[in-house]
């Protein structure tokens, strides 16, 4: 906190109102979701998710079958979930080839009508995904108080 101006945090040089870190906050959470929605689940509907939602694809549902003593590297609540895995495993999949324009983004078609991988693209989708858990990991270390350590680190999957 800074010594003489209230609402105000200062550290070496910079100074931040407690009003700008709040903005600041919410810009980064709103630009997270509109990754995820709208990049990374292909703009997904409000029904969608609300569908995914009643089907066990949800944070809420996942979460009861969640082991909160595992710090197994790599595994998080949707791991110890078997009905909700195989959906969430399909879903991006499903969609894509449901999808025509999708699935031209993604498939290109050679021979006898089959689907090839445009690998290009696929690479253009991870970096995505890459960029929206950076985006999501900077959110949890600034919003906690103290730095992540390697187990917190591992088991963090979005």
């Amino acid at each position: 906190m800074h010594p003489t101006l209230p609402e105000t945090l200062s550290y070496g040089k910079v100074t931040v109102s407690r009003a700008d870190l709040a903005k600041v906050f919410r810009q980064a959470t709103t630009t997270c979701r509109a990754v995820l929605l709208e990049q990374l689940l292909f703009s997904i509907s409000a029904q969608e998710l609300r569908d995914l939602g009643a089907r066990g694809l949800s944070l809420e549902a996942l979460s009861k079958e969640e082991d909160y003593f595992n710090t197994t590297p790599y595994q998080c609540f949707r791991d110890f979930s078997t009905t909700t895995s195989s959906i969430s495993a399909a879903f991006l999949r499903d969609r894509v080839l449901e999808t025509p324009a999708l699935r031209r983004r993604f498939f290109s078609l050679q021979g006898q009508g089959q689907l090839v991988p445009c690998k290009r693209q696929l690479k253009c989708y991870l970096k995505e995904v890459k960029e929206f858990l950076q985006l999501c990991l900077l959110l949890a270390y600034l919003t906690t108080s103290l730095p992540l350590r390697g187990t917190e680190l591992c088991t963090l999957r979005f």
